[in-house]
């Protein structure tokens, strides 16, 4: 898999990527770097994703001619046994080296749940040799196929063309991992003795030669161990190209790093693991953005609890002072607030996955650090209590602010005035309400994504790519949507020429999805609406409140509508629903008492779409010494701007440079 990550030279994005081993052992080079020749972030990441995908594709070919390389003699197989042999045995020799004192691998924890004792008595070292004996007795040979089809590929060797032959040598290859393993289960007993390969006579080998590889594998650091199996899982087709799996296990190694050091995979333990946990709880919630963008997690935790500090000091202040500098309250315990739950879940499970990988392959032999290391259902859930419904009152308040019913100006749509805006500021809001679609997949909506199903006699917003693999989906335009003006607005824009929904949206700024959630943190804000915890990701849940309570709508159809996972019986055996079959319960979906008939297009006939304002050119600075450029006869003369007293956020350099 190629290990890729974005970075800015100037204002350009640029791609590099650390190659996979067939493609660097041929060209020479471990990474490979490029830049997109495009300063918006948006469409910088799709082109990572499809450079990303022909590297994986280009790997995939290479690695299948390798496959079909050379025939392998009989000192070669005896190599790649005796690897394999090498392998178990230092890897479980590292993991009991890593061991605290008193640990044993029979003991089991009395206050862990029936669950988690039941995975830790099939994770016994003699339950390991009995599960390898079971498959050797049975002739399933499955467990270790593609573990030798690696190994053989490594070498650029075919495996032996005979039937027969290939069937012998993976019932070997068990052979093989069965008695490394009954070696493994004594020494965790103490008993040491001189470890004799079942089939492959030392004499016909050198030693030194066919251990080397074993033993590099067995003390193959975690990055290393990480980046083996996310080529696997997409190699296997379990992983799509575009989907943000690998990118998320990508960070979760990143930040176990930065936390404990790449320490070889066998040699972390479960102490490590629950400390790994008690680390992530104290990061930002906004680590890579906002005054956190580009720092280290050392330095944003430090200085997250900078902020955390001055808040406790200055309970009732409006503004906190950090340093030398003012930040707005409200901006502040934003910038105090640490991970949630859920998302220091979601880097644990990342690392439980790669060692169920190699346990999977027969590659590990210890316990798995990092199973038992998430937050309980239990526990997570209290995180996902705090965030609060719209109720219809809220919403009446919200909708009838200046940015929805006549603003000042186009800007901050704060102050009220005649002024309605036809744009992404007023239509994404509205949307995420009457779709529980995310800030991000609205905002990114092409023109081309408002369709006309002709199946459900409807129009429908064609979702095409989100948060998960699941996001993909067709929502039905709710009517009071039509109503409103959404047919009549995409003609509109469609006129003009744009290739997205919300033009303005794009090109001009660092993400769409941002640029609405401080908007609508904004308008809130100034109408005096603003409450904690009831946010643009409300509307989700008031969505999927709304139909459970008041339409008693079926399980799985508010999943697919939402984009959430099924249940994995769902996914293997329903084809999902149609826009035909969901259409009926969005056109049903009311949040009465709440009358929006203000906002129809027959009750805002000056509302209409205006072309974005266009770029600024940047200023030109006048060197000392050298005169400003004269002044045209066509230049007009601007007034003087007001000024007003603000509070400014402090610039990251300043924050840190506080701390210490």
């Amino acid at each position: 898999m190629a290990t890729n990550h974005l970075f800015r030279r100037s204002a350009i994005y640029w791609w590099r990527a650390r190659l996979p081993k067939p493609i660097a052992s041929l060209i020479g080079r471990t990474h490979l770097a490029r830049s997109l020749h495009t300063s918006q972030p948006d469409k910088a990441r799709r082109l990572a994703r499809r450079l990303s995908a022909v590297v994986e594709e280009l790997a995939a070919t290479v690695k299948g001619d390798m496959m079909a390389g050379n025939p392998p003699t009989k000192a070669d197989l005896d190599r790649i046994l005796m690897d394999l042999f090498t392998e178990v045995l230092e890897t479980g020799e590292l993991n009991r080296t890593a061991r605290h004192p008193g640990f044993s691998p029979w003991t089991v924890d009395g206050d862990a749940s029936e669950e988690e004792q039941m995975l830790a008595e099939e994770d016994y070292p003699e339950r390991r040799v009995e599960l390898w004996r079971d498959w050797l007795a049975s002739n399933r040979l499955d467990p270790v196929q593609d573990w030798v089809r690696d190994k053989l590929a490594e070498r650029n060797l075919a495996p032996p063309a005979a039937p027969l032959e290939w069937r012998g040598f993976l019932r070997k290859a068990m052979g093989t991992l069965e008695a490394a393993y009954t070696i493994d289960a004594e020494r965790e007993r103490g008993m040491y003795r001189p470890p004799f390969h079942p089939f492959v006579s030392v004499s016909g080998v050198p030693a030194s030669e066919m251990t080397q590889a074993g033993t590099e594998a067995a003390r193959m650091l975690l990055s290393g161990a990480a980046v083996e199996h996310i080529a696997k899982q997409m190699g296997e087709g379990l992983w799509k190209k575009d989907s943000e799996t690998p990118d998320q296990m990508r960070l979760a190694v990143r930040l176990f790093v930065a936390f404990k050091g790449d320490l070889p995979y066998a040699q972390i333990v479960k102490a490590d693991a629950h400390a790994f946990r008690t680390w992530l709880c104290g990061l930002p919630s906004l680590f890579g953005r906002s005054i956190y963008t580009g720092l280290e997690p050392a330095k944003a935790i430090d200085l997250r609890e900078a902020v955390e500090k001055a808040l406790d000091a200055n309970k009732r202040a409006k503004t906190i002072r950090v340093g030398s500098a003012e930040v707005p309250r409200d901006k502040a315990a934003q910038y105090a607030r640490k991970l949630s739950k859920t998302t220091v879940n979601r880097h644990i499970i990342m690392l439980v996955g790669i060692y169920n990988g190699k346990s999977q392959r027969g590659a590990f032999t210890g316990q798995n650090p990092f199973a038992g290391a998430a937050f309980p259902e239990k526990v997570r859930k209290k995180d996902a209590k705090s965030r609060k419904n719209w109720s219809a009152e809220n919403l009446q308040a919200l909708f009838n602010l200046p940015a929805w019913t006549g603003a000042e100006n186009r800007s901050g749509r704060t102050t009220r005035g005649s002024l309605v805006f036809d744009d992404g500021r007023f239509w994404v809001p509205l949307i995420a309400l009457f779709t529980g679609a995310r800030e991000d997949e609205i905002a990114s909506l092409a023109l081309d994504d408002l369709i006309f199903d002709k199946g459900a006699e409807c129009w429908v917003f064609d979702i095409k790519e989100g948060k998960t693999h699941n996001a993909p989906r067709k929502v039905p335009v709710h009517p009071e949507l039509e109503k409103i003006g959404i047919i009549d607005y995409q003609a509109a824009v469609r006129t003009a020429g744009h290739d997205h929904l919300f033009p303005e949206l794009h090109g001009r700024y660092r993400d769409p999805g941002e640029v609405i959630s401080r908007f609508f943190t904004d308008v809130r804000k100034a109408g005096a609406i603003y409450e904690e915890w009831m946010d643009f990701h409300s509307f989700r849940r008031t969505f999927k409140t709304r139909l459970y309570q008041e339409l008693h709508a079926h399980p799985v159809m508010v999943k697919q509508l939402l984009g959430h996972a099924q249940d994995e019986m769902d996914e293997a055996y329903f084809g999902g629903f149609e826009p035909k079959h969901t259409a009926p319960l969005l056109r049903a979906l009311s949040f009465a008492p709440l009358d929006l008939s203000h906002l129809h297009r027959a009750q805002q006939p000056t509302r209409a779409f205006h072309e974005p304002p266009p770029l600024q050119k940047p200023r030109t600075r006048v060197k000392p010494g050298n005169a400003a450029p004269e002044a045209s006869a066509t230049d007009t003369a601007k007034p003087p701007r007001k000024s007003r007293k603000r509070v400014l956020v402090p610039p990251k350099a300043k924050l840190l440079a506080d701390i210490g």
